[in-house]
């Protein structure tokens, strides 16, 4: 099968995330075009009025990273975010993939996704999918999901990862206050069942399965950063399904991999444990001995 694209969809470890984060900021303060100027009264803040709504409707589910939070313009400008993705897609491992094969490449990771999101984010794509193309879906954390069983304005999400959930318990308690905060904790302690959301994953993934096996598009799945369905059904077109591609980095032994400078390898995903490009590279190489093994195209 000829693939003439890569399509990728997933969280930060999709987006790019970590790449290089001393040149990141590097080029954020010497280019003035990763900035907006939102004050009405010049043509880029009216330019930016027009468009906010359609950014906000694009980038509305999008995490700025942790490293980049703290950063200020001095007017108050404000970071443009269509072009931060671009900048960190470009040194992902989609692009990587896609370099290897000799096609064409589109990434639609965000910092910060729950994989509720981005399976809306193939159907809403799903013209862009076909038999030419291979889509790689690389999923985050199960415990991204909205509680449901909250009522709306307490919904948020769980937590960032197991690993997070497990060591920094009180950050999901204190995010409630009175009531909340005690019924977060009851929460915590009496009913959260890992299976529920395990439960959630295998349904995107049955779906999804078989939703591009009906359309003859050829496709991968793996985990980023932790197994979000280990003892569920097996599945031919997913990368290890039981463990993770942080957990094959770590494997490396390599500290030179890393989105921070360490003299360590990460005992567990944290939010600044990201791969920076040579990570990245890494991730690609692993895929397409996965997709070639397997005879995916």
């Amino acid at each position: 099968m000829i693939i003439n694209k890569v399509i990728g969809f997933g969280d930060s470890f999709t987006a790019g995330e970590g790449w290089n984060s001393n040149e990141e900021l590097r080029i954020i303060n010497k280019d003035d075009s990763m900035w907006i100027d939102t004050r009405i009264s010049t043509p880029s803040g009216k330019e930016w009025l027009v468009s906010i709504k359609e950014q906000r409707d694009k980038y509305k589910e999008w995490e700025l990273p942790f490293h980049l939070a703290n950063v200020k313009h001095p007017k108050n400008f404000q970071l443009n975010l269509p072009k931060l993705l671009e900048l960190s897609r470009r040194h992902s491992w989609v692009r990587h993939l896609a370099d290897s094969f000799g096609v064409e490449w589109e990434n639609f990771g965000l910092s910060g996704e729950n994989n509720y999101n981005i399976l809306n984010t193939i159907f809403k794509n799903k013209s862009l999918l076909n038999e030419n193309s291979l889509v790689v879906i690389m999923w985050s954390s199960s415990l991204r999901e909205k509680l449901h069983f909250f009522p709306k304005e307490e919904q948020d999400f769980l937590f960032w990862s197991k690993d997070l959930l497990e060591k920094q318990p009180e950050r999901f308690i204190d995010s409630g206050d009175g009531f909340w905060k005690e019924y977060r904790k009851y929460f915590l302690v009496n009913l959260y069942d890992e299976d529920y959301f395990e439960y959630l994953q295998l349904n995107y993934i049955e779906l999804l399965s078989k939703w591009f096996e009906w359309n003859n598009i050829p496709y991968v799945m793996c985990n980023a950063f932790e197994s979000i369905i280990p003892n569920k059904r097996k599945f031919k077109n997913y990368y290890k399904q039981n463990s993770s591609l942080f957990e094959d980095l770590r494997k490396t032994n390599k500290i030179d991999i890393w989105q921070e400078e360490t003299t360590e390898v990460p005992k567990y995903h944290s939010y600044s444990h990201h791969p920076n490009e040579k990570g990245y590279m890494i991730i690609s190489d692993l895929l397409k001995n996965f997709i070639e093994e397997n005879n995916i195209l």
